[in-house]
């Protein structure tokens, strides 16, 4: 285990909006290998109040031109600094057994187990040790494979169910494009269960129940499960993505497309890539990467988890662009919070609040090399108002940032 010294950079910026002044915060600059290098995914927090993430590239694996990526902590100091510390560097391993380019966030379990995936397939878990100077403990629980007609490329994060069970999706393959599984663990080991394959069929321009899922599961109340795919949903043409659902029903799981883009580019938007978000009320928020009434991408709401109808905000460029990840929902008023990766005129990435129908701007991103760029991510709450996210790019090195931002 390795730990980095502090190359943060502390940035105070502000912007008015409906409830005061929005204060935002670099709590970490990535500096590139040995270090972590471009972060794509949302941050987790443990009980202790700890931040964990995953970068795609960095670390000090010889075997990829720009490292084959990490997974880091990072703690708060008493002062108001973090301290980072890289908990893994893949592909330590021959032939990078151990996996390459971890795009997708880490689920935690209550013993402060980390798991996730990467680029090129692997399943993980790494495991805290019992003595805190130790290096933590690298398992791989299953390797899909990552060529093209195999189930491959899993770029979302997975979840748990109530026993145990991990689920998540991947990009691309099984016996069509794309697929959603299961994981459970044995006494002899963890089982992987083929759950759904989407577009189970050659005609790929008509993949009615969607193609190529690139974010992960969620679950209703009711253990049915929820999730995006990016192409799909029209039978004349490729289509704007579905927006779907998975229930267990006669021993094995059923798909219904809830919601159906009609095409990438439209006024109703298409190529939802983050994952689905329920209110109290259990209806269904996203985002949309493209398309909308500026062809810049927006926000959709479902009304009800059959799908109900539809309810659009669309960005204008100056209040967001492209926004790739889920959103946020607070659940005393229902705001919505979420990232977009570009903006006019800078086109750097914002931070927004939606309310009803109304975006705020909570933050621009100025980019490199005194603010964040490209924000990939989700956004994560630690329960106190404070938000936290990734930039990919951008900071005092032009690697990614963690930061923060507080209402």
């Amino acid at each position: 285990m390795k730990t980095l010294g502090l190359y943060t950079a502390v940035v105070f910026l502000s912007c008015a909006f409906a409830l005061g002044q929005a204060q935002y915060k670099i709590l970490y600059s990535f500096a590139g290998p040995p270090d972590g290098k471009w972060p794509h995914a949302e941050v987790v927090f443990d009980s202790a109040g700890n931040l964990y993430g995953t970068t795609a590239n960095g670390g000090d694996s010889s075997q990829c031109e720009d490292g084959c990526g990490t997974v880091f902590r990072l703690s708060p100091n008493q002062d108001g600094t973090w301290s980072e510390t890289v908990l893994y560097d893949f592909c330590e391993e021959q032939n990078c057994a151990d996996g390459q380019y971890p795009e997708a966030g880490l689920a935690l379990d209550a013993a402060g187990n980390l798991y996730g995936v990467t680029l090129t397939g692997a399943v993980f878990e790494l495991s805290p040790p019992v003595v805190p100077a130790d290096p933590w403990t690298y398992k791989l629980l299953f390797q899909f494979g990552f060529h093209f007609g195999e189930r491959a490329a899993p770029m979302g994060r997975m979840i748990f169910d109530d026993s145990g069970n991990l689920y998540g999706t991947t990009a691309w393959g099984g016996t069509g494009w794309g697929s959603v599984f299961e994981l459970s663990p044995t006494p002899d080991g963890w089982t992987e269960t083929d759950l759904y394959d989407f577009c189970p069929h050659p005609n790929v321009s008509a993949c009615i129940d969607g193609n190529g899922p690139q974010a992960g599961v969620v679950f209703d109340k009711a253990g049915n499960l929820y999730g995006t795919t990016f192409f799909g949903g029209n039978p004349q043409y490729l289509g704007g993505g579905t927006v779907y659902r998975l229930s267990h029903k006669g021993g094995e799981w059923k798909e219904t497309v809830l919601y159906a883009f009609p095409s990438q580019f439209g006024k109703r938007g298409g190529g939802p890539t983050g994952a689905v978000a329920f209110d109290a009320n259990g209806n269904l928020f996203g985002t949309f990467s493209q398309g909308g009434e500026s062809d810049r991408g927006g926000v959709f709401r479902l009304a009800g988890q059959n799908g109900g109808s539809e309810e659009i905000v669309s960005f204008d460029g100056v209040n967001g662009s492209f926004p790739q990840a889920a959103v946020l929902i607070d659940p005393r008023n229902n705001n919505l919070y979420g990232t977009a990766t570009g903006n006019y005129p800078n086109y750097h990435g914002t931070v927004f609040r939606i309310a009803g129908k109304e975006i705020t701007v909570l933050h621009t991103f100025a980019g490199y090399p005194t603010d964040g760029d490209l924000p990939f991510g989700a956004l994560t709450s630690d329960g106190h108002g404070h938000l936290y996210g990734t930039t990919k790019i951008g900071g005092p090195y032009g690697f990614g940032t963690v930061f923060e931002i507080t209402p």
